[in-house]
């Protein structure tokens, strides 16, 4: 029995920068649009989080050109956009785990999982018209700023299990495999959203969204894992690992929806065969044990839908030292990983959006000790 930490969501992100040619605004037409359109009485029951608010505090107003349709106090981009993003949370993960051997030669195990989430979002996007520049169609209005807050809390808790067999061919050899079922988690988001608006006249507007929820299932990929050791006496240890995933596997499902749609895109952009490695070593020195180890994270998307600054793909590497007595025995480790990470604050169907590379670079530091009784 055991519980793992197996991720930390605790975070803060920011980015900032003037994009000439399209607005968040944008983006909340071009839903409508593709939606078939839709009247200003039905804005709230549709777009309460988003479209609704900017209607209400005079950032969209009906085309007077296209029946069901809006356009916006930011007809050509120029604002200055910036977004803070804090997260807080993570996973941890109960464990009931049985294992055993035949013959000292084959060693086998199996483990059911029982992980829980808790993500809490919360992030303020702005655009102002720093520079003066903004020229709505109605010259009577004068943009100045805008800020969109968001707030998410998601939380649930799923069921895995992992099969496990190690062979033991001679006696400084091991040969493993696992395979890891999907993960079926069920999941309650929690939502809100605000928007304020200011104008060159002195008038400002703001309304918040009312309190939104909603419940659903997400299934993870399936992994297998493929892994050889050697050892060296008592002395030391080098070992490999491959893993298989595929991430295009993953579901969205729930009782009164079925993401048709949603489940197509992940279809389309995730990899359906992404390939981790990891290798380590470790050398014993009368009481003392040292430690060193690589890996490699693929990127989860296809290679067409990424460059070399946005792939995703995560290097790591670790090193520690351990201190073993008969009565206890003292751990120290320490990682360090780097991703790329591409964030772009909204998307349109017919343009790009123009976004910010982040450089994510990880320190931990571990520390274990036990006690033999």
């Amino acid at each position: 029995m055991g519980y793992n930490r197996t991720a930390n969501f605790n975070s803060e992100s920011s980015f900032e920068g003037k994009n000439t040619n399209n607005s968040i605004l944008d983006s909340f037409i071009d839903q409508i649009a593709s939606d078939g359109g839709a009247t200003e009485d039905d804005l709230y029951d549709y777009y309460a989080f988003d479209a609704d608010l900017a209607y209400q505090t005079y950032l969209l107003d009906p085309d007077p050109n296209n029946v069901n349709q809006y356009i916006s106090v930011i007809p050509d981009g120029g604002a200055y956009q910036s977004k803070v993003t804090t997260t807080r949370g993570g996973m941890g993960e109960f464990t009931l785990g049985f294992g055993g051997n035949y013959n000292e030669k084959i060693f086998f195990g199996v483990t059911l999982g029982f992980p829980s989430v808790r993500y809490e979002e919360e992030s303020t996007y702005e655009e102002n018209d720093k520079d003066n520049e903004i020229i709505n169609a109605d010259s009577t209005i004068d943009f100045k700023a805008l800020v969109y807050d968001t707030y998410l809390n998601t939380s649930g808790n799923g069921v895995n299990a992992r099969f496990g067999i190690i062979f033991k061919p001679v006696e400084w050899v091991r040969v493993g495999a696992s395979i890891h079922t999907p993960t079926y988690y069920y999941l309650n988001d929690q939502y809100r959203a605000s928007m304020r608006s200011a104008f060159g006249d002195g008038t400002n507007y703001s309304l918040d969204s009312p309190e939104g929820t909603y419940s659903y299932n997400l299934t993870t990929p399936f992994k297998a894992v493929g892994s050889v050791a050697f050892l060296f006496g008592q002395n030391g240890m080098v070992s490999f690992d491959y893993e298989f995933t595929d991430y295009s596997a993953a579901k969205l499902d729930a009782s009164d929806y079925n993401f048709s749609n949603e489940n197509k895109l992940i279809n389309k952009f995730y990899n359906d065969v992404a390939s981790n490695f990891r290798g380590g070593l470790e050398w014993k020195y009368q009481n003392f044990a040292f430690r060193a180890g690589a890996a490699y994270y693929s990127t989860p998307f296809k290679s067409q839908y990424t460059s070399d600054e946005t792939d995703q793909h995560v290097i790591s590497y670790t090193g520690g030292i351990g201190f073993r007595e008969k009565r206890y025995y003292f751990d120290l480790g320490y990682g360090y990983s780097t991703k790329n990470e591409y964030f772009a604050p909204y998307t349109l169907s017919n343009e790009p959006v123009a976004g910010s590379t982040i450089k994510r670079t990880d320190h931990r530091i571990i520390a274990t000790m036990g006690f033999r009784f």
